[in-house]
């Protein structure tokens, strides 16, 4: 069954472009997709003595990195990340940023002993999909960006101690809030987790088991465009496959919406109403932190068919198939050998009375 990785998404198409101010004749533009390297160009034309030179690449007053006295540091999230040229003594001081996120787009420019010597506008670009469609159980990302540099005062306030996160933010689902960060406060109502890339400028909303109860519209009020994603989990039949030796049964519900469970021995049997609205019969329970059902004591009586129901919409969301595990090679051979050795004891024994019948005449 095939299903949508959202941890290894890939980002083709764009979600509209950065248009930079200002600037002047000097002014270029490069367009990236999110996570690809790009090379800022920057020939400042002499033979530059490292030793004695200054070297600078700035995004809005904000240092990216550079080059003093032989001396390279970078600031501002670039660490880690970029790289000046190798050939810096001949005169090319070009900016390479690995791995950029979105937020690098804007404005940079290079200097060169304090006087400017040009400037780029890098924009970034990511693919925002309209609909996701997931397997229960199975991790999924929303993604949402923003553009908004958090550079100057999140690097600053980290410095002293505080929280790195400045960004005000809030998701929705079906118009209703599920997760709301302020100013680096969070406050979720429910499952749903925040990416940990915030400071980069990925508000990406993250469920770790995506659940049937998630389905619904999406909005992030970061998104420019306020784009609507409708999380689609598709039904699963779902095959458990018991030992003999085993006595429990636990059935994952992917829900956190009221359901109805229903067991049905066989298909000429009528389906039999275990567990509904949170309350279980009989030896069923119901486990609230996992969102299951679980059996104690199972008996072969139990082995058939369970379909999990959402009570509002009386829609199946998903069917179990419990049955007794099929005895593997391995067990088939011991059983064998135990057979076998009981067969020749069997003889032997046979033999001896024989043995004994025999000498009993001759004497």
């Amino acid at each position: 069954m095939s299903i949508l990785s959202i941890y290894a998404f890939h980002f083709y198409n764009n979600l509209g472009t950065i248009s930079a101010a200002g600037g002047g004749d000097d002014l270029e533009e490069k367009i990236v997709h999110v996570g690809d390297p790009v090379t800022l160009s920057c020939d400042v034309g002499d033979k530059v003595r490292v030793d004695s030179s200054e070297i600078k690449w700035t995004t809005y007053g904000d240092t990216v990195v550079k080059l003093v006295n032989a001396t390279l540091t970078s600031d501002c999230g670039y660490e880690g990340r970029v790289q000046m040229s190798e050939s810096i003594e001949r005169g090319n001081v070009s900016l390479t940023i690995h791995r950029t996120v979105f937020n690098d787009y804007g404005e940079y420019e290079c200097h060169y002993n304090k006087e400017h010597k040009k400037t780029w506008s890098l924009k970034i670009t990511a693919n925002i999909p309209k609909e996701l469609t997931v397997t229960p159980g199975h991790p999924v990302w929303i993604p949402c960006y923003t553009r908004e540099k958090t550079c100057t005062d999140n690097r600053r306030n980290a410095d002293k101690g505080r929280t790195t996160n400045g960004t005000s933010f809030t998701w929705t689902k079906d118009n209703e809030t599920v997760l709301q960060i302020v100013k680096g406060g969070r406050e979720s109502k429910g499952r749903a987790q925040v990416s940990y890339d915030i400071d980069n400028g990925n508000l990406s909303l993250v469920f770790a088991q995506a659940y049937f109860s998630d389905r619904g519209n999406y909005s992030c009020t970061k998104q420019e465009d306020r784009t609507f994603l409708t999380l689609r989990v598709h039904q699963e039949e779902i095959k458990v496959s018991l030992e003999e030796s085993e006595a429990f049964l636990s059935l994952r519900l992917y829900t956190v919406d009221p359901v109805n469970v229903y067991f049905q021995k066989d298909n000429s049997s009528t389906p039999v109403l275990v567990c509904g609205n949170y309350t279980c019969s009989q030896s069923w329970k119901y486990v609230e932190s996992g969102h299951k059902v679980e059996l104690d004591a199972v008996t072969r009586d139990d082995l058939g068919t369970y379909a999990v129901r959402d009570r509002s919409r009386d829609e199946l969301l998903c069917t179990y198939i419990v049955s007794m595990a099929v005895l593997n090679g391995r067990h088939t051979q011991q059983s064998a050998l135990v057979i076998l050795i009981v067969f020749l004891l069997l003889i032997l024994i046979i033999y001896c009375i024989f043995k004994e019948c025999i000498e009993g005449e001759v004497i």
